[in-house]
């Protein structure tokens, strides 16, 4: 997704007045709920390339976009029908990456997850629909990592990161308890910023389209 679009919307939904619109009864019941959700998604997460010399040898790491399936939990509240407070977790999904040195060629699998914090903006368009945007902070971390060389498996540590965290959607009131969320969400960094150890390679990063449903209490 283009950044400037996405920059776009989350100003809109931030920035324009309550009083553009008076939902109903209902949706306004909705909209000021506690409010738990759960879906699935594809998540996108992105290893920079590096090419570098380590111990005499021309080391090649691979940049590639991983995709897998997302799991994502969630719950808020709204304290008005335009403001509120969210927090959640994703289980992004399961990746690989690979280098090259010395002959030998490495595959590298991992694991990551994010918690986050977010501060929600929610424009109703009409009674049933609005378009919902959200900022905050993520924790990242990357876990379960393994590299394959040479007919062996070793097993490596974890990493994780915090990093401003953002997303835009659309929510479908299907009554008053139960709603549909379609959302776009970019966790931003899930490692520092020397993922194959050459002082400045970049951080693994990952960004998710869910599906979810969500229940208000």
């Amino acid at each position: 997704m283009n950044y400037r679009i996405a920059a776009t919307l989350l100003g809109v939904v931030f920035s324009l007045p309550a009083s553009l619109y008076v939902p109903s009864a209902r949706a306004q019941a909705v909209q000021d709920a506690i409010y738990l959700g759960a879906g699935i998604g594809r998540d996108h997460a992105r290893v920079p390339q590096v090419v570098t010399n380590g111990g005499g040898n021309v080391v090649i790491g691979s940049g590639n976009n991983n995709t897998d399936t997302t799991v994502n939990i969630y719950g808020g509240y709204r304290f008005t029908p335009n403001w509120g407070l969210e927090i959640g977790y994703g289980q992004i999904g399961r990746h690989s990456v690979t280098a090259a040195a010395g002959g030998l060629t490495a595959t590298a699998n991992y694991d990551i997850n994010s918690f986050r914090v977010y501060g929600t903006g929610t424009l109703p368009v009409s009674p049933t629909f609005s378009f919902i945007g959200k900022i905050g902070a993520a924790h990242n971390r990357t876990s379960g990592g393994s590299v394959s060389v040479a007919g062996g498996t070793i097993a490596i540590g974890s990493d994780s990161a915090n990093s401003l965290a953002w997303g835009v959607g659309g929510e479908l009131a299907l009554n008053r308890q139960w709603g549909l969320r379609l959302e776009y969400e970019d966790y931003g960094k899930f490692t520092g910023n020397d993922v194959w150890g050459t002082g400045g390679s970049g951080a693994i990063k990952a960004t998710a389209w869910t599906g979810s449903l969500k229940y208000s209490f």
